[in-house]
């Protein structure tokens, strides 16, 4: 499981990282602010840091100057609310790899983390088989036994969702932030229209029930 280490002052946002990445399967340790930096780099050895750059104490263009003292090859992404053309230009000259602007959808944070994690060589295997589904990240292609299911993007980035966690119930407002990387505007019926979809295509190739509702809860992927 790679490790990423979050330096974030803001509950809100630390709560939305963390639910996005941690589906994901990445480990998640979070900082407050930079005063146990050095300390917590240490003990939890991160492959990957994200760092807001408004932080009390120490801001992130001052702790990404301290982490590129550490390591020249960590991968460090700026997450943060300063937008414009100098501010990024001052992050990327602080040492970080990439840039990316609150507020921001939750498929591309993980898109750019998986990026990073690609270039330093940490990636994770891109095919992810899950007893007879195998989610090919590469191909962008869900296969059941085998045979490749025509799915829209959707309908992938539910099915990945729910086999990252296998028999884990994942509910509506977890799933509309992994898919539409925001939870609350999507309407239930929303999520569970394309759930239908998803189910209904899976069926024609696979004679079991491979996504399971909770009732009052959400959806599971468990081979059945």
């Amino acid at each position: 499981m790679q490790r990423i280490l979050v330096v974030e002052d803001d509950d809100n946002y630390w709560t939305l990282i963390r639910t996005v990445l941690e589906l994901q399967s990445f480990l998640l340790e979070r900082l407050p602010d930079g005063s146990s930096l050095d300390a917590t780099v240490d003990r939890f050895d991160p492959q990957l840091v994200i760092l807001d750059v408004m932080l009390p104490g120490e801001d992130g263009w001052t702790l990404c100057r301290r982490l590129r003292e550490r390591s020249a090859v960590l991968p460090i992404l700026f997450l943060t609310g300063a937008d414009g053309s100098l501010s990024k230009v001052r992050g990327l000259e602080a040492g970080a790899d990439d840039y990316l602007t609150k507020p921001f959808d939750g498929l591309e944070l993980v898109a750019r983390v998986r990026a990073l994690l690609r270039r330093a060589g940490l990636a994770a295997a891109p095919r992810l088989p899950t007893g007879p589904v195998e989610v090919d990240e590469t191909r962008h292609e869900v296969r059941v036994q085998g045979i490749v299911v025509p799915l829209t993007k959707v309908e992938f980035d539910l099915m990945r969702a729910l086999t990252s966690h296998p028999e884990a119930v994942l509910t509506r407002d977890q799933l509309a932030l992994q898919v539409w990387g925001y939870e609350g505007e999507v309407a239930d019926r929303t999520v569970d229209s394309h759930v239908r979809n998803l189910r209904r295509k899976l069926r024609e190739v696979y004679p079991g029930e491979l996504i399971h509702s909770v009732r009052g809860i959400g959806f599971k992927y468990q081979a059945g």
